[in-house]
């Protein structure tokens, strides 16, 4: 008579996969990169939306030199430049545009015609204010470090304002 054929149980193999003290080691890790990297990434857009208002006005400041257009939108609609930069703008109903944060402004009178951006929100899309008045190519900058100008009611010091420098 035949004898049934002896199986050994499976060996015991090692677990694959991660063990929870690893998870939690990575995590931490994970977590700490994240606070640290999530306040430099803000001040990173902060600059960034602020480097593009400085930009958009220099470009505008040459559209006025050439002559004062009547409205901002016309100052954008006849610069190919500018059109391409503002094209993910928003037009709001008193000719105002805003765009990456800040808020644009053309504003005829009183003379000298003056072009100002300044925060959509202060600490939160931008710092600085910027402007140009026609007949002085400088781009001017105001710090606004008591957050004085921001959105719709609350806008940039005027031309006289100890605070606003020249930039180069």
């Amino acid at each position: 008579m035949l004898r049934p054929l002896r199986t050994r149980a499976p060996a015991r193999t090692a677990r694959v996969g991660a063990s929870r003290f690893a998870v939690v080691a990575i995590s931490l890790v994970a977590l700490i990169v994240a606070m640290v990297s999530l306040p430099r990434l803000r001040e990173l857009g902060l600059r960034e939306n602020a480097v593009d208002a400085e930009r958009v006005l220099r470009r505008i400041a040459e559209v006025l030199q050439s002559g004062t257009p009547p409205t901002l939108r016309d100052a954008v609609a006849s610069d190919r430049i500018l059109s391409r930069a503002l094209v993910d703008g928003e037009w709001l109903d008193d000719g105002r545009l805003r765009c990456h944060g800040y808020l644009f402004e053309l504003r005829a009178s009183p003379a000298p015609a003056c072009a100002r951006a300044w925060p959509w929100q202060e600490g939160a899309t931008g710092g600085a204010c910027f402007a140009t008045w026609s007949g002085d190519p400088a781009i001017y900058r105001h710090a606004n470090a008591a957050g004085l100008a921001s959105g719709l009611q609350r806008t940039p010091p005027e031309r006289g304002d100890a605070g606003w420098v020249a930039l180069r």
